[in-house]
């Protein structure tokens, strides 16, 4: 069996998550960050000048 280095340890495949299912769980980790306020966007949607932009046309 070969072995993959990552950064920050050597991982062996039998080890390495299940890649049928890379997004197992991701609906209650979704709800835990809603429900913990951390789904909130940290830039905006639009910047400034691209809302000016848009306001003249």
């Amino acid at each position: 069996m070969k072995t993959k280095k990552s950064l920050h340890k050597t991982v062996k495949p039998e080890e390495q998550n299940n890649p049928k299912s890379p997004r197992k769980n991701w609906d209650v980790q979704f709800k835990r960050m809603h429900k913990n306020g951390d789904d909130k966007l940290l830039i905006p949607d639009f910047f400034h000048d691209e809302l000016v932009m848009l306001s003249k046309a």
